[in-house]
């Protein structure tokens, strides 16, 4: 590959909502089949390194919050609005997602990405249970510490709960199905 070719950056590992919003993308519109996708630990670090990725592309969801910094997409496009151009904004459901809980762990611990954490609160607020919240990056992130134990609460995608977690006796609460809104930059 040489270094003219189209770099897209968002969210990774390949089991997160971004990385198929990614592959949305690059199906859709044919300018971008051969961008070589970029994935990062979270989007704070495609945020930080702006002024190394320039005439690159950077997909974000709106309902973006950081779990390491106060960082949220509707603050950061404004912040940063001299470094990014939209060039797309589009809708496409996520992944299901599930709130679940292990029987196992009643500590009121739970894990989960920032932008979920209004369901858990209604939850918590419906039973009368305080929580101690412990944001990550990605839901893919929260799955994989809610299976090293430790916490009695997660919400995670759906599908990646059915392959990874089959033999698993978490109690399922809710379900969701949403669908989000994404914004696609031109880094300038």
């Amino acid at each position: 590959m040489g270094d003219d070719t189209m770099k897209l950056h968002t969210l990774g590992p390949e089991a997160t909502d971004s990385y198929k919003a990614t592959m949305y993308l690059r199906e859709m519109y044919l300018d971008l089949e051969d961008a070589e996708v970029v994935l990062h630990s979270s989007f704070d670090d495609i945020y930080r390194h702006l002024e190394h990725e320039q005439g690159d592309l950077f997909l974000v969801p709106v309902a973006y919050r950081s779990a390491q910094s106060n960082g949220n997409w509707a603050d950061n496009n404004l912040k940063y609005s001299n470094q990014l151009d939209i060039i797309n904004v589009f809708k496409l459901p996520i992944m299901p997602l599930m709130l679940v809980r292990n029987p196992d762990d009643n500590n009121g611990k739970a894990v989960l990405h920032p932008s979920t954490k209004q369901l858990i609160k209604e939850y918590s607020l419906d039973k009368g249970r305080k929580l101690n919240l412990e944001f990550v990056d990605s839901k893919a992130e929260a799955l994989a510490k809610f299976k090293g134990n430790g916490y009695e609460f997660a919400i995670v995608s759906k599908d990646i709960y059915n392959i990874d977690c089959e033999h698993r006796h978490d109690e399922i609460i809710s379900e969701y199905s949403p669908t989000m809104i994404w914004c696609l930059y031109r880094i300038g």
